[in-house]
């Protein structure tokens, strides 16, 4: 049985492609590829771990209609894994910039970042208990999700101020813009491309409610599948070696028998049918 969340296949496709879409986008794959080509153990254990999640949300929505001892819990465990890393990064921005709480600068750049994470953690909790037995309480999911996603829009446009506070705005204006307009194409792209991988979840929790799903009959339809499959595959042997093991036909006074076929020829030909030259 799975929810009936996932009962609409173009919505379950846009999820799909949105993960991908941002999986693509950061630069997790390179840094996959950096830790195993150097052997640098501890940046690949935290490349796989910040990897997990995603994979385990494409793995779970690429198989809807398979059956397997943990497949209920791959949601859970990946939205347990974002409260992990977001703690860990919580407890690390804390004890890196704690040096820095007696400046006023120091100290608004520190709150409003642990402030964020915290916001964060709370909307992982909720996804969290969302998605767990089963979806049931999907609605907690939802409000998860949402909460990420006008985190996310605030707290770009809060590191975008940030960032360009230190312009001087007596440049000339066009000088200013061409200052300008590269970082917010790039701040709001980054910014999109994680708010389409929410929103690709999110955007699942609308279906109308109903009855969960039975993969029961597609489950039952692959195995049958397999075993035709398989049961052909046993017949194919079973006469090939019954046809190796078959004794030789005898043959009469005046034929011969062709060594690529078998077929027994009279004299009077001396080539096979199949090209075999007597």
């Amino acid at each position: 049985m799975i929810s009936y969340i996932f009962k609409n296949k173009t919505k379950n496709i846009l999820a799909i492609v949105f993960t991908v879409l941002y999986v693509l986008n950061t630069n997790l794959m390179y840094w996959l590829y950096s830790s195993i080509n150097f052997g640098e153990f501890l940046l690949l254990s935290e490349v796989v771990l910040k990897l997990l999640p995603y994979i385990f949300i494409i793995v779970y929505l690429c198989t809807l209609k398979r059956q397997y001892r943990f497949k209920e819990w791959l949601f859970p465990a990946a939205f347990a894994i974002f409260v992990v890393v977001d703690v860990h990064t919580i407890i690390v921005s804390i004890i890196t910039n704690i040096e820095y709480i007696n400046s006023v600068e120091g100290f608004i750049w520190l709150t409003s970042s642990v402030a964020y994470d915290m916001v964060l953690l709370a909307a992982y909790i909720l996804c969290l208990l969302g998605s767990i037995k089963n979806f049931k309480n999907v609605i907690l999911l939802r409000v998860g999700l949402i909460i990420l996603m006008i985190s996310i829009v605030i707290n770009q446009a809060f590191q975008f101020l940030l960032s360009n506070m230190g312009y001087d705005l007596h440049n000339a204006f066009l000088n200013y813009l061409n200052l300008l307009i590269p970082s917010i194409a790039e701040v709001l792209y980054d910014a999109f491309i994680l708010l389409l991988f929410y929103f690709g979840l999110l955007n699942l929790t609308f279906n109308k409610k109903s009855e969960y799903i039975d993969i029961t009959p597609y489950v039952e339809e692959r195995k049958a599948k397999k075993e035709a499959k398989r049961a052909a595959k046993l017949e194919a042997k079973q006469q090939e070696e019954a046809r190796l093991n078959a004794p030789a036909p005898e043959i009469p006074d005046g034929f011969w028998r062709c060594m690529a076929c078998g077929k027994i020829l009279p004299d009077s030909i001396d080539r096979c049918e199949c090209g075999y030259k007597k």
